[in-house]
């Protein structure tokens, strides 16, 4: 009987650990995304009223943006590659 106890945690503890690694990657690698190269004059605000999904508020998509490349500032520059989250 102790044997299946503890065989029943450890299965547990494991299935945990897994949905735990599954939830973390899917935050940061969305499975649809797509590439866009900064032009002159872009700006986030632009980027995501131009991409941005209508029903989501422009500052939301900006956000999402920052975390998808690891921008630290709303800074961005010509040529520079965005990865643009798509749902």
């Amino acid at each position: 009987m102790r044997i299946l106890i503890v065989a029943a945690v450890v299965v547990l503890a494991l299935s945990g650990l897994a949905d735990l690694y599954v939830n973390s990657t899917a935050a940061f690698h969305p499975a649809r995304h797509l590439e866009y190269v900064v032009e002159q004059g872009d700006t986030l605000w632009a980027i995501a009223a131009r991409f941005g999904p209508p029903q989501l508020d422009p500052r939301a998509y900006i956000h999402q943006i920052r975390k998808l490349n690891g921008l630290a500032s709303a800074n961005i520059h010509p040529g520079q590659v965005l990865r643009l989250p798509i749902r």
